[in-house]
């Protein structure tokens, strides 16, 4: 649980601040940061459990998906996603 409101938090917060070249999820750190630091966009970390978090996936389905934060990406920020499998925090493979 605490997991999920850390999530939350720092997706809220994310979504309050400013700035993404397209709203393609990054997998790599570094290319997330020379993006960020290029384009004075902050980073929005995802950090999922992938296919066997339900709360991710609904998130992902009522939020990531919809065309209107697609858009808002685009113009706010840089994204990235940090999928945690087996308890282990990783870069996706998307």
């Amino acid at each position: 649980m605490n997991k999920f409101i850390l999530t939350t938090f720092i997706i809220i917060s994310s979504l309050l601040a400013q700035g993404q070249e397209s709203s393609k999820w990054n997998n790599d750190l570094e290319e997330a940061a020379k993006l960020s630091l290029k384009t004075g966009k902050p980073i929005l970390a995802n950090f999922t459990g992938s296919d066997w978090c339900g709360w991710c996936i609904r998130l992902k389905k009522e939020v990531f998906d919809k065309s209107e934060f697609k858009t808002w990406a685009d113009q706010n920020v840089i994204l990235l996603e940090v999928v945690n499998r087996d308890n282990f925090l990783t870069l996706s493979d998307r």
